[in-house]
């Protein structure tokens, strides 16, 4: 797991975004293909301003976020390393689109980072009922 972190180039950040990629290992520590990787909030509601992605054959997933849409602002901010964000947590769907990461410590994102973290899951067993996550 540590070559494949070393290994792994650095993405590209949007000047006001950051990055956050990493893998995803399954109880064996082998790669988990196919899950999905995404952010919710405390109240575990999807953040679809961040994007989802799906873990490769080596468990590698991106999520990249652009910055905020500057268009849409009323007064520009001139602290560029605030992230005006609900706490985020990392949550990762095993191919049945069950839940099987537990939220433990936020995800805090940095203006112009990218951050890597290993998500080890620690059982294929859902964590859930995913069903409640999602609804609106």
């Amino acid at each position: 797991m540590v070559y494949q972190q070393l290994a792994t180039p650095i993405p590209q950040i949007a000047q006001n975004g950051w990055v956050l990629h990493g893998r995803v290992y399954d109880e064996s520590n082998q790669p988990a293909s196919g899950f999905t990787v995404f952010l919710m909030d405390d109240k575990e509601a999807y953040q679809p301003a961040y994007g989802f992605a799906y873990t490769d054959a080596s468990g590698y997933f991106q999520l990249n976020y652009a910055g905020p849409d500057t268009t849409s602002q009323a007064k520009p901010t001139t602290d560029t390393k605030a992230v005006p964000t609900p706490q985020l947590f990392v949550q990762v769907l095993n191919t049945k689109a069950q839940p099987v990461y537990p939220k433990t410590t936020p995800f805090q994102p940095a203006i112009g980072a990218a951050l890597y973290q290993n998500l080890n899951l620690t059982s294929k067993e859902p964590l859930g009922n995913p069903r409640h996550r999602f609804e609106a």
